[in-house]
């Protein structure tokens, strides 16, 4: 993509499938500044994922920015049900900020798929 701070996940293989992805994360995101998350699946062998596209994900609630300098931490939830049936997914975080001074800030990243 063309943003210039982004974190992408290695495929992670689950020994179960799921339809049920949930990535949640705690996040210290300034007012300036945004996170996005994005995800792809697949079954089976991962090198198809070279070959699907990214869906953005939707946060279940609003993310909480605060002022610059406020080290205040918050627990973002994205959810996504009813997905054709998986084994394998990546995430990508895409880091956004109109001040380089400011950046979003991420640690505690959890990732979970169910059936």
């Amino acid at each position: 993509s063309s943003t210039l701070s982004k974190y992408t996940t290695v495929p992670v293989k689950f020994s179960n499938s799921s339809t049920y992805l949930r990535v949640m994360i705690s996040a210290n995101v300034p007012n300036e500044s945004n996170i996005l998350i994005y995800y792809k699946t697949c079954t089976g062998d991962n090198g198809q994922l070279q070959y699907t596209k990214y869906t953005l994900l939707q946060p279940d609630t609003s993310i909480v920015k605060v002022d610059p300098g406020n080290n205040t931490f918050s627990d973002i939830t994205y959810t996504v049900t009813g997905l054709p049936s998986f084994d394998t997914a990546v995430v990508k975080i895409v880091m956004q900020g109109t001040n380089s001074a400011t950046p979003p800030i991420i640690k505690d990243f959890r990732l979970i798929a169910c059936p």
